[in-house]
């Protein structure tokens, strides 16, 4: 077991936990003098309002917006009929898009393809007569079926996003090695798996704001709160349709995004064409509702995973099919989930095919990171139950998987990358990995500290197989049953809660299956043991393992 380290006194370490001068950025922020997106301020500014979608596929057959327009104060409002009769914003002369916006209208006139989606946009001269305009535009849908599960969506029988279009895009494949032949091997025991991720929102404490300014001549300025400048700048003057010089855009502050702010949306198109309409400078800042709605959020991927290992632990193979929710809008980026799965442990031969399966879900994207958490949380919540079926500790599996194929099962330093070849320069995961065991008290046998939880904990509250960081669910749960109702977490008292998500036994209890939930597995090793009790990041899981004539056991 290695050493812990006081960080900031660890001589090994030259940046972390060292003081490397003062920030740049620092008195601005901590005296408020730094401008972001929504200080952004001018003379004669109006404020934009965007009213959302109410179903999630269909059409919009009446849009009436007498109403909103009697409102004294509102200035301009931009529908779906508005875009399509502008040849410089909807259809051309040829019937192409003007302003294609991943592939759509800027405004749903053909159809909606998001409960949420855009559909009209409103300036005024305060920003709550613009939200009250919103509210008087009186619309009438046509509603369509709609889908929003992966599995439900790559179905041929489905309803299409795009009519005329399969749901589910061609796959992205990941290979190293032969993985089909080498599970043939007959002395392998199959583990299979099917994880399923829960939907994360991005929901930032500084949520979507800007300002822009369009001057006589065509030229753009827009103050935003986002991640990169520059791609913002290419982005609209794509949109716009005029030279990347015609458009500028002003970011002192640098917003963090988490994955979040690291493209345009709508809004800010919209923003664009009513600071055009008006001639006059138009403000837009979402409320925290908004951002859950037009945001990018991370959305639901499943892992169908079948691991060949031999008796004393050694993983021969990999293959892993993986179906992820592209949003109707594109951005899923399942293929993301792949480097999850190989990056950490260097497999001999694995498979790995990804499919973005479009859905009528909202804009989707990474957070924190492209997808490999997901992943990790599936890569290491199966090789904890391969550990478990073998009555080994992960860390016990690893070591079996060492001086294998490569001297060390995790990358290290000087590897290089299985996909790429290009030479990892810098890794410290056997060292982390290490740390996180003796910081987190995940002793090899799996033995809960006893002064984390004294008493023992009710039989009936292992029977609670964990569902997410806030839900518990009802023992009869199924891996890709969703509609089931779920137990919340303040249901139970304080005591029994604290032992139900510190207790880390096996949990096995007859009949052949897990009637428990691995609490801290081993994607709780790697997340987990730095971010409090609860490992992993998904809601649904469902494994089995078979040495070809023995069925295993499968998870309640």
């Amino acid at each position: 077991m290695s050493t812990i380290y006081p960080i900031a006194d660890d001589a090994k370490f030259q940046v972390v936990g060292k003081w490397t001068g003062r920030r740049l950025d620092a008195q601005a922020k901590i005296t408020g003098q730094m401008k972001f997106g929504a200080d952004a301020n001018f003379p004669d500014m109006l404020y934009m309002a965007i009213k959302h979608s109410t179903i999630p596929s269909g059409t919009i057959t009446s849009m009436d917006t007498t109403a909103a327009k009697a409102i004294p104060g509102v200035v301009a409002i931009l529908t779906p009929d508005d875009i399509k009769n502008n040849p410089k914003w909807g259809l051309k002369s040829d019937g192409t898009l003007a302003i294609n916006w991943k592939s759509v209208p800027i405004l749903p006139f053909d159809k909606i393809r998001n409960a949420g989606e855009e559909i009209a946009a409103v300036v005024a001269e305060d920003p709550y007569v613009a939200e009250e305009a919103c509210q008087a535009i009186k619309v009438t849908y046509s509603p369509s079926p709609f889908v929003l599960h992966p599995l439900t969506a790559k179905s041929s029988s489905a309803p299409q996003v795009y009519t005329g279009t399969a749901n589910q895009a061609a796959p992205t494949t990941y290979t190293v090695g032969d993985a089909t032949t080498a599970m043939k091997d007959t002395s392998l025991t199959i583990f299979n798996g099917t994880y399923e991720s829960s939907h994360w929102q991005n929901n930032n404490i500084e949520p979507w704001a800007f300002t822009v300014k369009v001057d006589n001549t065509g030229r753009t300025e827009m103050w935003s709160s986002n991640a990169y400048a520059k791609t913002f700048q290419y982005s609209i003057a794509g949109y716009l349709g005029v030279a990347r010089s015609r458009v500028r855009v002003y970011n002192e502050c640098g917003s963090a995004s988490f994955g979040d702010k690291t493209g345009t949306n709508r809004s800010h198109i919209l923003g664009c064409l009513l600071a055009q309409m008006t001639g006059r400078p138009v403000h837009f800042l979402a409320t925290h509702e908004h951002n859950l709605i037009i945001g990018n959020h991370r959305n639901k991927v499943v892992f169908q995973i079948q691991i060949g290992y031999t008796s004393a632990g050694v993983i021969k193979a990999l293959i892993g099919t993986l179906y992820g929710c592209n949003s109707a809008f594109g951005g899923g980026g399942t293929s993301g989930s792949a480097l999850g799965l190989y990056a950490v442990y260097k497999f001999p031969n694995f498979l790995i095919n990804t499919y973005d399966v479009y859905s009528n879900t909202n804009n989707c994207g990474p957070i924190r990171c492209v997808a490999d958490p997901y992943a990790m949380w599936c890569i290491n919540s199966a090789l904890d139950e391969i550990a478990m079926k073998l009555g080994m500790s992960l860390s016990d599996l690893i070591a079996a998987n060492d001086n294998q194929t490569y001297p060390k099962f995790l990358y290290v330093s000087g590897d290089k990358d299985q996909q790429t070849t290009n030479r990892i320069a810098s890794c410290g995961q056997p060292d982390m990995y290490t740390q996180a065991l003796s910081m987190s008290g995940f002793t090899e046998d799996h033995d809960r500290p006893a002064y984390l939880c004294p008493r023992p904990v009710h039989e009936d509250l292992l029977n609670i197989r964990f569902h997410q960081v806030s839900d518990l669910c009802l023992p009869d749960r199924r891996a890709n049953d969703h509609r089931n109702r779920s137990l919340h977490r303040s249901e139970l008292d304080d005591s029994a809660r604290l032992q139900h998500l510190c207790c880390r036994s096996r949990c096995r209890h007859g009949h052949g299956h897990h009637k428990g939930h691995e609490l801290h597995s081993g994607a709780g090793l790697w997340q987990g043991a730095l971010q409090g009790w609860i490992g992993g990041t998904g809601s649904e899981r469902s494994c089995s393992g078979d040495k070809r004539s023995d069925t295993g056991g499968a998870m309640a």
